[in-house]
């Protein structure tokens, strides 16, 4: 009987062992830095780094453009308020408006050979009128210089 006990206690000795050795290996390939858990942890860790400094970076970046917003929302309340005093003051003035003055500068002149035919057709006269106008002289105006 003695024999027997002996038996199943080493039989159960080895099989614990067995067992052990089967858990070791297991845990060791769990916490292998390539492929088990302490892979998936080491990559989450980093990609968290990655986040944080992105989302600092866009935290950055949206304080810039909120202050830039800031400013140009600023300009913007001053050119208003400046365009209602011109438009205050231009309602104030009793003034009539008077008519723009016509400079020597500011009509056309034409060479002396250049003639302009007056037909009923205004379409046309103002047509031949934009070619003339268009055309560059050959030589200067009388009185022009270049």
């Amino acid at each position: 009987m003695s024999l027997i006990a002996d038996a199943l206690l080493l039989s159960a000795a080895i099989a614990a062992a067995l067992y052990c050795r089967i858990l070791a290996l297991r845990l060791k390939r769990l916490g292998d830095t390539d492929k088990g858990l302490g892979g998936a942890i080491s990559t989450l860790s980093v990609q968290v780094d990655e986040m944080k400094a992105a989302l600092n970076r866009v935290s950055i970046t949206a304080s810039q453009k909120a202050l830039e917003m800031e400013r140009l929302v600023a300009r913007g309340d001053i050119a208003a308020r400046r365009l209602e005093l011109l438009l205050t003051s231009l309602h104030e003035t009793d003034e009539p408006v008077s008519e723009p003055r016509i400079t020597s500068e500011d009509i056309l002149k034409l060479a002396p050979n250049d003639k302009i035919v007056q037909e009923q057709n205004g379409l046309a006269a103002s047509r031949q009128i934009s070619r003339l106008v268009a055309r560059k002289p050959k030589a200067p105006f009388p009185g022009q210089t270049r």
